[in-house]
């Protein structure tokens, strides 16, 4: 006999957002590969704003290892949190105990308000990942990265090598998802109703920002972190930039850019969009089902004659914690579509960058000071023009095919590392549709698409303008 778990109501919930941030999407996605996204739009400031495109490609950025910013924020008073033996090691060498490891760790963790434990700091160009499905039955993806050598010839990023303010933004815009936010020591009971967060699923807290919505649990709307490191970064940018750091002035700049361009994905704005991506009577029978079973044995602990419960409630995939399951894949499903499509028929066809203004742009507060409710106001907007009718169009262009043949979505998602990927396939029915009304769907969801990424594009170009304002030496 089943037993409904404790949080049961939330199951659905935490089994999607464990699935969006453990790697459940391959990194060749706009929003999960950030660098696509912001060099796109600092390419486009070659006509949207010449001046910044100017600081930002034509000037020479030479890299420099985290030990120069840190010995100079020590010596700014900075002791509280950091000591001249707790800087870490210089890429290439390896320590020479663990406990030296351990204090390289320590100071991660104090600089970077609580990093994963298998976050490294990288200097790299390129990166590649791949996604391993670890147990479809239970709801698990994961994603392994593999990173260019700091020393290779060929990597621009490397200790001491030129590279540009354009690069540095675009390549550490991703740095986030490099198991930085995976596993977080204080984030991982953060919000009892979900209970235990493991591994990845730490990034609930820190990528998506659901103040807004009701449906999700009130304890996981204030353990969220996304205007904290936002804030975070942009200080740390400051403090770099003042200290003649600019290599790190850029850098931070560009994690704090990663948090921003989360909260424009529809999906981590709002659980579901439309509430068609997932088969809400299912989930309601399932848990009936789990109901049933219960008052039974409730019924038989009192000695009384047990009422069994409908036959089809007695098929495991019937019950809540299975239901949910396979309802956070199918939404998961929908969420990567949308990503896949936005990279390769948006991202990918601008060379020349988004060199287009949106129709309107986001609310950025004074100085920018992030606070909550400055970034709510950036959400809401995000929310209001683009959930729904991103969801809709969304819905129409893939159909509800996966709601209702659940092994369609899986096999979606495995294929989204391939040419077979649903961006791709996508954008093939695109051009080539010889039928009308398929035509006006895609059509319908490209230009809503393509609104929000040129709104993110516009975003992205004005934190980074209004923060060179700050630093006009760099």
């Amino acid at each position: 006999m089943a037993r409904t778990p404790a949080g049961a109501p939330f199951r659905f919930l935490w089994v999607y957002l464990a699935l969006q941030t453990a790697g459940g999407a391959p990194a060749a996605l706009a929003w999960d590969e950030h660098v696509n996204l912001t060099r796109a739009a600092l390419r486009g400031a070659s006509k949207t704003n010449p001046l910044l495109y100017h600081r930002i490609s034509e000037r020479s950025l030479r890299v420099t290892p985290l030990q120069s910013f840190l010995s100079k924020y020590v010596r700014q008073g900075r002791r509280d949190e950091f000591s001249p033996n707790s800087l870490p090691q210089t890429p290439g060498q390896t320590p020479s105990t663990p406990s030296s490891r351990e204090v390289s760790r320590t100071t991660l963790n104090a600089l970077l308000g609580g990093v994963g434990p298998e976050y490294l700091l990288q200097y790299t160009q390129t990166y590649q990942a791949q996604e391993i499905i670890l147990d479809w039955e239970r709801g698990l993806s994961g994603v392994r990265y593999q990173f260019e050598s700091p020393s290779a010839p060929t990597n621009p990023q490397a200790i001491g090598q030129l590279t540009s303010p354009l690069e540095v933004l675009s390549v550490y815009s991703d740095e986030p998802d490099w198991l930085m936010d995976d596993g977080v020591e204080h984030l991982v009971r953060a919000a009892p109703s979900l209970g235990e967060a493991k591994g990845t699923a730490t990034r609930v807290f820190r990528h998506f920002w659901y103040h807004g919505d009701p449906t999700v649990p009130k304890d996981v709307r204030s353990a969220q972190e996304l205007d904290k490191r936002v804030r975070l970064f942009i200080r740390l940018s400051r403090t770099a930039f003042r200290l003649a750091e600019p290599y790190w002035g850029y850098r931070f700049m560009a994690n704090a850019i990663h948090y921003l361009q989360d909260i424009t994905q529809p999906f981590h704005v709002r659980l579901l969009p439309n509430s068609g991506f997932v088969g809400t009577l299912r989930l309601a029978q399932a848990g009936l089902c789990d109901l049933h079973l219960e008052l039974g044995a409730f019924s038989e602990e009192l000695g009384n004659p047990n009422r069994p419960a409908p036959e089809r409630c007695e098929k495991e995939p019937t019950h809540f914690d299975r239901q949910s399951i396979q309802e956070a894949w199918i939404l998961s499903a929908y969420h990567m579509a949308l990503e896949d499509f936005v990279n390769q028929a948006l991202v990918k066809e601008l060379p020349e960058g988004l060199n287009v203004l949106p129709r309107e742009t986001l609310p950025l507060p004074a100085h920018l000071h992030f606070t909550a409710d400055a970034i709510s106001k950036i959400a809401t907007q995000i929310d209001d023009r683009f959930s729904e009718p991103l969801g809709e169009a969304l819905l129409k262009a893939t159909g509800k095919r996966w709601v209702y043949h659940p092994e369609e979505a899986r096999l979606t998602l495995e294929q989204l590392w391939s040419a077979q990927s649903i961006g791709i396939l996508l954008k093939q029915r695109h051009l080539s549709s010889n039928n009308p009304r398929e035509v006006a769907r895609l059509n319908r969801l490209k230009a809503t698409a393509f609104d929000l990424v040129l709104t993110v594009g516009e975003l992205t170009r004005q934190v980074v303008a209004q923060e060179l304002r700050r630093q006009s030496k760099y």
